[in-house]
């Protein structure tokens, strides 16, 4: 689950939230409108949770759009672990502190010993 952004013609910025199951590579759903609160997140995986039944796990970015009380609690209700796929880049790279943002959008991170990894 990923919220992307682009600007329309006139100027307006819009947001686009996609949610793609990893093992199929399948677009579960894509939401977009100018904008994108906690509820309409949690609209759209109660959705999804109707047609297709609850995952396990929900991978999310870093971003805070996924950290609200209403997508916490309402993961908690559906017994969905929100994991966040910076955390887990981390864990794979063995580094003891999250990279930058400019580091990732880089694609490469310094381990602590000053190396780059890819």
């Amino acid at each position: 689950m990923d919220f992307m952004a682009d600007r329309l013609d006139d100027g307006r910025r819009i947001r686009i939230l996609t949610v793609e199951d990893v093992f199929t590579r399948e677009c579960l759903a894509v939401e977009v409108d100018t904008s994108l609160v906690s509820a309409r997140v949690v609209a759209v995986l109660g959705r999804l949770v109707q047609a297709r039944g609850a995952p396990a796990v929900i991978s999310v970015d870093n971003g805070s759009e996924f950290y609200s009380r209403t997508t916490d609690s309402w993961a908690y209700r559906q017994g969905v672990r929100m994991a966040s796929r910076h955390a887990a880049r981390c864990k794979a790279l063995h580094l003891s502190h999250p990279p930058r943002a400019s580091q990732v959008n880089d694609r490469r991170v310094s381990d602590d010993r000053g190396r780059h990894r890819r």
